[in-house]
């Protein structure tokens, strides 16, 4: 089982550092006023006395704040501090699109040739989520997006991009199922992550969400039925 690093604080005072992998694990601590993961930059002073998160993701630093009762953003760096992604999550909202992400331009992110991105969909989720699900969720969009931005457009048996501890084989696999199933009812393709273009339909956006839902607010539903064929990853 994989462990991510996840250290809790209500800036400026720094609690102890918990490690999970959907499961509690060891702890360390950091000193006062400094970010106890590498990559993670210093604190946007604008959420000084907010409940915040800072998630080591073996590649990349997040840092999630509960903004509001009802609003979650997430950030999500290099190793070297550099943002690559934001991600504001809010609750539902009908067709409302309240749940927004940023790519940002870098050598990190490998996005020296496009300006600075965004896109949305409906929020799948009624209530706000923890944080660390929060920070869950902002990886799998920023995974989504950054393959269909850098790569060709894909349907591969199971899930086409493994967020860490979000495998086809792992106990959320079947959510990867769910999802080409949905995209392939609607006739969907991957750049309905991607806005502006192509102007994605309300239906493959649901697909979206609802996969996003899936891995962060659902019990473990198996591995995807790609692991039994020995089939992931190979285009269906």
């Amino acid at each position: 089982m994989e462990t991510i690093m996840i250290s809790t604080r209500r800036i400026p005072l720094w609690a102890p550092t918990i490690a999970l992998a959907l499961a509690l694990g060891g702890c360390d601590g950091a000193p006062e006023g400094e970010p106890a993961t590498p990559g993670a930059p210093a604190a946007d002073p604008a959420d000084v006395g907010k409940e915040t998160i800072t998630v080591d993701q073996e590649t990349q630093v997040a840092r999630a704040v509960k903004v509001a009762d009802n609003h979650v953003r997430v950030d999500l760096f290099s190793r070297e501090g550099e943002k690559l992604f934001e991600v504001d999550i809010r609750p539902t909202n009908g067709d409302d699109e309240t749940l927004t992400w940023r790519l940002f331009p870098g050598t990190a992110s490998m996005q020296t040739s496009l300006p600075e991105t965004s896109g949305g969909f409906p929020s799948p989720y009624e209530e706000i989520p923890s944080l660390e699900e929060c920070a869950q969720a902002a990886a799998l969009i920023q995974g989504k997006v950054s393959a269909i931005i850098n790569g060709p457009e894909y349907d591969s048996w199971g899930c086409d991009l493994p967020v860490r501890g979000l495998t086809s084989c792992g106990p959320k696999g079947r959510c990867c199922d769910t999802h080409d199933d949905c995209y392939a009812r609607h006739h969907c393709n991957s750049s309905s992550w991607w806005k502006p273009w192509p102007f994605a339909s309300r239906a493959c956006k649901a697909c979206n969400s609802a996969v996003v839902s899936c891995f962060t607010h659902v019990l473990p539903i198996g591995r995807s039925v790609c692991c039994a064929r020995g089939t992931c990853g190979r285009p269906r």
